[in-house]
């Protein structure tokens, strides 16, 4: 079996058992996200794929991510604030910021640096207020379902 065609699997697998639905590969979008200074905060291609039985979503952006910490898998699925890629990416980016603010502090310090860290990779992905609200309340529902499946690295 071809890479390709075992990396769309797996993404394939992972909105299925996910999501309960039925999803089938339609395109590949490369998505860039920059900063205000117009440096690369992500870059990569979004997998899209076309969901059947799924309660309100017809699409989802899957991709992966490698890191030292692993492989994440990430799966968002199409809504009403999630329709593309880009915002796809977006959301997860700032998920991610989120979370690691949302992580227990040892002191007020520690508190402090994560909180100027989340708000300066707002700032960098140049966020806007109408957007924040959006990517908020869908992080929420990101959050609930289970965003990201971690893979310990080979």
């Amino acid at each position: 079996m071809p890479k390709e065609a075992g990396y769309l699997g797996e993404l394939q697998r992972a909105i299925e058992l996910r999501y309960k639905c039925q999803a089938a590969h339609n395109q590949t979008i490369f998505v860039e996200e920059k900063t205000v200074r117009n440096e690369i905060v992500w870059g990569g291609y979004v997998e899209v794929f076309d969901l059947t039985s799924h309660e309100t979503a017809k699409r989802c952006y899957a991709w992966q991510d490698i890191s030292k910490e692993g492989i994440k898998i990430f799966t968002v699925p199409e809504s009403q604030l999630i329709y593309s890629a880009q915002r796809a990416v977006q959301a997860a980016i700032f998920v991610d910021a989120l979370s690691a603010v949302a992580q227990p502090a040892d002191d007020l310090d520690l508190l402090k640096k994560r909180i100027e860290s989340a708000r300066k990779a707002l700032y960098e992905a140049d966020i806007r207020n109408e957007d924040l609200d959006a990517i908020i309340q869908t992080s929420v529902s990101i959050q609930k379902e289970g965003m990201q499946k971690r893979i310990p690295p080979a």
